[in-house]
């Protein structure tokens, strides 16, 4: 049984990479999925499987990017959307079943991505999501199967330490793509003394345009890596986690980075998309409140305390790796009796 996987935003054919890819989709979910597959003895083979038009039984495809915009990654010239294609049709034809993993709204992008997402569906087996919201969201352009599979944890569980408050430390991480959210509401945070802010491509005209949005908050800027929060000592107390929940193409998006405040012993501060509901107790809703409330933070400190072990144990990579597996043990069985 062979695996292939489609990939954006890769330097080299080793598989190994997705491991460490600063693109969320492929660290979470392609190369969570790619352990999965190797455990139950399924043959993963190299990321430039299309440019050797290489057969194979089963076909992951990632995250589509069109082009990173640097052009440093492999097709990363405007020519991956036609290579895939012909790829996709290619595998389909020879009785590959096709799995899509479908992590953002881009189908209703209007762009070269919802483009890609309208074609490739009608070679589509099962898709694979992140959470109910991007369930429904594909339901409006796919009748097939469509399961959920969450993200895991990818840092070092701290245990949640109480605290008064007395100093707010923030910490705010995740893709530079997604700063727009902390940049369009920096301005209004209150009650917040420093603000760390871990991600990657900024450069430092970028930071001090950042830092001038709000001149009472100390802002530092960290590197992304895995494992930041250990590896920096980054001391916050609080995560930031702003969104807009009338994006459409972001409100279905996992609830990775809920999670992973609560593995690292932070309070989440966020807006309340869909995924984050089911923890409303734990969190502090910064769409009904900016300026942050020291007693709520207390309250939910002493929540968390008792509570952070039950909400983090069913996202552990382990956990995950077992979704991944029933789902690959699905495809293998229908292609054996085919």
């Amino acid at each position: 049984m062979k695996l292939g996987i489609l990939s954006s935003n890769f330097l080299d054919p080793n598989i190994e990479q997705l491991g460490i890819s600063k693109l969320a989709s492929n660290r979470l979910r392609l190369n969570i999925a790619k352990n999965a597959a190797i455990e139950n003895n399924i043959n993963v083979l190299p990321l430039d499987l299309y440019n050797k038009f290489q057969d194979i039984d089963i076909l992951l495809i990632g995250k589509f990017v069109a082009e990173s915009g640097a052009n440093k990654f492999i097709d990363d010239d405007g020519s991956r959307m036609i290579k895939w294609l012909i790829y996709i049709e290619h595998v389909k034809k020879r009785g590959a079943k096709i799995i899509l993993d479908y992590t953002d709204n881009l189908i209703i992008s209007k762009d070269k991505r919802s483009e890609f997402y309208k074609k490739v569906l009608p070679y589509i087996n099962i898709i694979t999501v992140p959470s109910e919201m991007m369930k429904k969201n594909i339901k409006e352009f796919y009748d097939g199967e469509v399961v959920i599979i969450e993200e895991p944890i990818e840092v070092d569980v701290n245990p949640i330490i109480q605290d008064d408050y007395t100093e707010v430390n923030a910490l705010w991480f995740g893709h530079s793509t997604n700063l727009i959210y902390l940049i369009r509401r920096i301005g209004e945070f209150k009650n917040i003394d420093k603000l760390k802010i871990v991600t990657s491509l900024l450069d430092e005209r970028d930071k001090n345009i950042i830092r001038s949005l709000n001149k009472k908050l100390t802002v530092e800027f960290y590197e992304w890596q895995r494992n930041f929060n250990s590896n920096n000592k980054m001391k916050c107390n609080i995560c930031l986690i702003p969104s807009d929940i009338n994006d459409e193409k972001k409100n279905g998006v996992s609830n990775n980075r809920l999670i992973t405040a609560f593995a690292m012993g932070l309070v989440p501060a966020v807006s309340p998309i869909d995924s984050y509901k089911p923890y409303r107790e734990y969190y502090y809703n910064l769409d009904e409140n900016l300026t942050i409330n020291k007693t709520q933070l207390k309250i939910l400190n002493q929540k968390l305390i008792s509570e952070q072990m039950d909400i983090i144990k069913d996202y552990t990579s382990i956990k995950i790796m077992e979704k991944w597996r029933n789902l690959f043990l699905l495809e293998s069985n229908l292609i054996k009796n085919k």
